[in-house]
């Protein structure tokens, strides 16, 4: 599965509910975007929350994994906005060097690098919203991009295999479909059938 087929599919679950202020988006930040960023920044908020001073051996990695392929979902909002769906999809990345990979402590560096990107961007966010700035489009690609790149070496690191993110984004689709079986509905976002998507999830 390609990053872009799996925005097609991420798309079909898409809440596009309370719209910002015509006068913020005349300053480049659409609801779209405004939603995945906030959705970016909540879930791997949890992942940290869940980790921090623990050791990276006793991590419940099937979660994290979970919290990616929710990350991943938001991240295709944005990349759809933008337009670099394609530019993504089509990126050839390289496999993570062994000395990285065999670092125990290097998922909790790229988690903690991720967070910090994502916590930079709802500052931007932030400025465009209360402060009247204007949103930079090409420094917001920039900043989403590195996050797949990110997202992408977590779950690498995690299972020691880079493939690991197409399945991460297969089965993020198979627990959507799970809890939307036709397209997103508020209650069925609060209630939902943890049993049914956690064993889902342990397929990956």
């Amino acid at each position: 599965m390609t990053f872009k087929q799996y925005t097609a599919g991420a798309l079909r679950t898409e809440s596009t509910l309370c719209p910002l202020a015509p006068e913020v988006e005349d300053r480049g930040l659409s609801n779209r975007l405004y939603h995945a960023i906030l959705g970016l920044c909540t879930e791997m908020h949890e992942v940290y929350d869940a980790i921090e001073l623990k050791d990276p051996n006793t991590w419940d990695n099937v979660n994290i994994l979970e919290e990616c392929g929710d990350s991943m979902w938001y991240l295709a909002i944005a990349a759809d906005e933008l337009k670099i769906t394609k530019q993504i999809s089509d990126f050839k990345v390289e496999p993570i060097d062994q000395v990285t990979l065999c670092n125990p402590m290097s998922k909790y560096i790229f988690i903690k690098n991720l967070r910090q990107l994502q916590a930079g961007l709802l500052d931007t966010c932030k400025k465009v919203m209360f402060y009247g700035k204007q949103l930079d489009l090409e420094v917001v690609k920039e900043n989403i991009f590195t996050q797949y790149l990110m997202i992408r070496g977590i779950t690498e690191l995690i299972s020691q295999d880079p493939e690991t993110i197409y399945s991460v984004m297969h089965i993020n689709l198979a627990k959507l479909k799970q809890r939307y079986p036709e397209k997103f509905d508020g209650y069925k976002a609060e209630i939902r059938d943890l049993d049914a998507e956690r064993k889902i999830l342990e397929k990956i």
